[in-house]
């Protein structure tokens, strides 16, 4: 199952929060999240509240989109408590830029 959320969905996610829960639940599956970043603040601060909000989240996959600049460049996520507490169970990885001709 694949479900694509818009980026300001924090609130509103929040708010379904246990209906997702039971859900998952009910059908008996689990969440793998790839949560995907640009080098904003709100980035960082939305995946914080994800976390914070699914703990019980299961596979989450941090994905730098590299359309935003290479790796090194994204500096809020890089020095960010969010960061530091994703690293002890979540994965990382970066998307490659992509060029249009």
């Amino acid at each position: 199952m694949a479900i694509v959320l818009p980026g300001n969905i924090g609130a509103e996610l929040s708010d379904a929060g246990d209906f997702f829960r039971d859900a998952l639940r009910e059908l008996k599956r689990s969440l793998a999240t790839f949560f995907v970043l640009n080098r904003s603040v709100d980035s960082v601060n939305l995946l914080r509240v994800f976390i914070e909000e699914f703990p019980e989240a299961g596979k989450l996959i941090a994905v730098r989109n590299r359309f935003f600049g290479d790796a090194d460049r994204f500096t809020r996520w890089n020095e960010s408590k969010t960061r530091q507490a994703f690293l002890n169970g979540g994965r990382r990885i970066s998307l490659w830029r992509i060029v249009v001709l």
